[in-house]
């Protein structure tokens, strides 16, 4: 397992200028890596995804380009309830949902998950699955 780095090119003072995620190297070819969890601010890598990195000068591993694309991300937003114990319900019982839709999650703030699915489901299967999520928020509220 190996930590790599995206630098990130963004005039947005609320975007960090990069973000770090683990890869899993083994049994890749040289420089390459399968992405192991879901990035949050780099938008065109995902959970699975095939990454080729580089040393820099200063021992961090940057990501050079995607090689394979594997999965597709997507950010769901969801009721909390009133106190703590709400919110861990309502998260796991999507989390099992969704798991059982072969959405991959990762919660990464309260109220928020970060979502990863098979690039070739389609937009109609997912719209269903999620349609049918308990427990989900529209993202502009």
């Amino acid at each position: 397992m190996i930590k790599v780095h995206v630098a990130i090119d963004n005039e947005d003072e609320n975007t960090p200028a990069g973000e770090s995620f683990w890869a899993d190297d083994k049994g890749q070819k040289e420089n390459q890596a399968e992405v192991c969890n879901i990035p949050v601010f780099v938008p065109d890598i995902s959970l699975g995804d095939i990454i080729e990195y580089k040393e820099d000068g200063d021992g961090i591993l940057e990501v050079v380009r995607v090689v394979k694309k594997v999965t597709n991300k997507f950010f769901v937003r969801y009721d909390v309830g009133k106190c703590d114990e709400d919110a861990v319900k309502n998260y796991r019982e999507m989390v099992t949902y969704l798991n059982e839709h072969k959405i991959r999650v990762e919660g990464f703030m309260k109220g928020f998950m970060a979502c990863a699915h098979d690039k070739k489901m389609s937009k109609r299967k997912l719209n269903s699955v999620m349609n049918g999520c308990p427990h989900t928020l529209p993202m502009d509220e």
